[in-house]
C-alpha cells in the first residue's frame, strides 16, 4: 500500500477537457476510483457504491482509527472503506469473491 501512496504523491495535477458538444455537467472533481470484481457490482450499483466508499472514508477520517492502529491516517481511511465495501457486499449475499481498490485522485484530477 505504501507504493501506491509514494506514487499518487508523486503525481501532478490533470485536468481533463471534455468536447464541446458533450453535455455532461462537469461541475464536479473526480474523487476515486474503484477498481473491484463482479463480487461487489452484483450487489452496488455505480452511484451506490460511490456514496458507500465516500461515506465510509468521511466516517473513518472522523475517527481517532489511524492513531490507534498505529498507522498513516490516509492509508488506513481508504484502506478500511475499501474493506467495508467488500464486507458490505458479502453480507448483501454477493455469491461471489469480493475485491475493491479504492484510490484517491480528488487532488490530482478536476473536470474542465
Amino acid at each position: 500500500m505504501s507504493a501506491y501512496f509514494k506514487l499518487i504523491s508523486s503525481l501532478k495535477r490533470v485536468t481533463i477537457t471534455e468536447d464541446e458538444n458533450n453535455a455532461a455537467s462537469t461541475d464536479f472533481k473526480v474523487q476515486l476510483l474503484i477498481v473491484a470484481c463482479d463480487g461487489l457490482w452484483k450487489t452496488f450499483d455505480n452511484e451506490e457504491a460511490i456514496k458507500f466508499a465516500l461515506d465510509k472514508v468521511t466516517e473513518f477520517e472522523k475517527s481517532d482509527i489511524a492513531e490507534e492502529l498505529g498507522e498513516r491516517r490516509e492509508q488506513t481511511v481508504w484502506r478500511l472503506a475499501a474493506e467495508s465495501m467488500a464486507a458490505e457486499a458479502v453480507k448483501r449475499k454477493c455469491g461471489d469473491n469480493v475485491s475493491v481498490l479504492l484510490l484517491p485522485l480528488s487532488p490530482y484530477i478536476s473536470i474542465a
